[in-house]
């Protein structure tokens, strides 16, 4: 006697017409094979939604809780940390310039100034030209080239810069890895500076790896033999 074999398949649910199909595919299935038992599993089609997306990508600038890798645009050093906080917040204190455009500021504060001081007084006399006045504060202010301020910081990325007079990539950050858990972040970070071991970290680690060590091992461990397989080449 053979061994009945059953097979399920997954089918959109459209009212009694999936019902209609699973019965034609049961009636197929027992005409060409009787030993093969179709069960039809009726299922509620994806929705729209699935099809979009909802929300917006967070900018890798406002990510948080990550593993993230910071490279040198004028050699191959490279840094790797872990921050709780958005990366935005973690790259000024390892030494990112701030850029300060005072340009916009000025501008409206001496607009506003101007406007309640130098506003010309009623006359009776006629109009007699339209426009605005060469001298007058409505003119175009020059631009103002923004003010950059010098990186003080003493990170391991502030250090690289400050002697090597390099430049970091502040722009093209890549995240390796996430976990809302601190202390899986950390491992995550351990075992990622184990992985890449990028030459400005200062710490080889952040808490012990226990299980790996070494980092990830890279090649499969060897095939090791069963005793009774050993006891039976013996014989």
């Amino acid at each position: 006697m053979k061994k009945t074999e059953q097979i399920f398949i997954d089918l959109p649910y459209f009212n009694k017409t999936t019902e209609q199909l699973g019965k034609k595919l049961i009636k197929i299935a027992s005409s060409i094979r009787p030993q093969l038992q179709v069960q039809p599993i009726p299922r509620a089609p994806p929705s729209v939604s699935t099809y979009f997306t909802v929300k917006d990508a967070i900018p890798t600038q406002l990510q948080s809780n990550v593993v993230y890798k910071i490279n040198c645009l004028e050699c191959p050093a490279s840094y790797i940390g872990k921050t709780v906080r958005q990366i935005e917040r973690r790259t000024h204190e390892h030494g990112k310039p701030l850029t300060i455009n005072n340009n916009n500021q000025d501008q409206s504060t001496t607009t506003g100034s101007q406007h309640t001081s130098d506003r010309p007084k009623r006359t009776t006399k006629p109009i007699e030209r339209y426009g605005i006045d060469s001298n007058s504060h409505y003119q175009e202010q020059p631009k103002q080239q923004p003010n950059v301020q010098p990186n003080t910081s003493k990170s391991a990325l502030g250090k690289h810069t400050n002697e090597q007079q390099h430049q970091i990539d502040w722009d093209t950050i890549k995240i390796l890895d996430k976990d809302t858990n601190d202390y899986r972040l950390k491992i995550r970070e351990s075992i990622a500076i184990k992985q890449h071991n990028p030459t400005l970290n200062r710490t080889v680690n952040s808490v012990p790896l226990l299980i790996f060590p070494e980092g990830i091992p890279t090649r499969k461990p060897k095939h090791i033999e069963g005793k009774g397989k050993h006891h039976n080449n013996q014989q």
